[in-house]
């Protein structure tokens, strides 16, 4: 990865990371191995906010998801070779970066904090339970599917605890999805895997 050091006001970096965005695919030019900028102590990648590559090829969607990312945010989604890049007091390890759970930056922006489990994949054998801080008293959701099925089933919650009863031995997939009342859309917000062992 590669690092931009700037030392400008917020307003012109906002504006020059948006045209980055949208010029980028337009040009044909795409920032080699994903371009990190980091201001102020937060960071900055435009190719992950830019839109999304499927079969019918790149479709544009800007986002600001990664638009001045605290590094503890960024650092579950990008790993950098070299331990300093990360920012953080206390480096991740490889290992610890790839056992983290899949939670993406609306989950930390609506300040919501995993207390349980804290690893991206964990053995249970009774229900997944999820315990989530959750200060701001926003609408959680959780549905569970066995691994790779598109078929699901929501979970139970109370304020600060998700409870997915799952039926048979597995792995299932957890989704979590948020909103600031129960009835607007949701967004999704993360995922974790469970293993039932009996």
């Amino acid at each position: 990865m590669k690092y931009i050091f700037l030392d400008l006001p917020i307003l012109i970096i906002k504006l020059v990371m948006t045209l980055l965005v949208y010029l980028t695919p337009v040009l044909g030019v795409w920032l080699v191995s994903s371009l990190v900028a980091y201001v102020n102590g937060h960071l900055i990648d435009t190719t992950w906010d830019s839109g999304y590559v499927n079969n019918s090829g790149f479709t544009k969607n800007y986002r600001s998801d990664y638009l001045l990312t605290p590094p503890e945010v960024m650092i579950i989604s990008h790993f950098p070779k070299e331990a300093d890049w990360q920012l953080l007091a206390i480096p991740l390890t490889l290992g610890d970066f790839l056992r983290q759970p899949m939670l993406q930056p609306a989950f930390f922006a609506q300040e919501f904090k995993l207390l349980s489990p804290t690893r991206c994949q964990t053995d249970v054998s009774g229900n997944a339970v999820i315990k989530i801080d959750n200060p701001r008293q926003h609408f959680l959701l959780a549905s569970w599917a066995l691994k790779g099925q598109p078929n699901s089933t929501n979970c139970t919650r109370e304020s600060t605890e998700i409870s997915c009863t799952l039926p048979n031995i597995g792995t299932y997939e957890v989704k979590l999805f948020s909103s600031q009342k129960e009835y607007e859309k949701s967004q999704y917000v993360g995922q974790l895997e469970f293993n039932k062992r009996s």
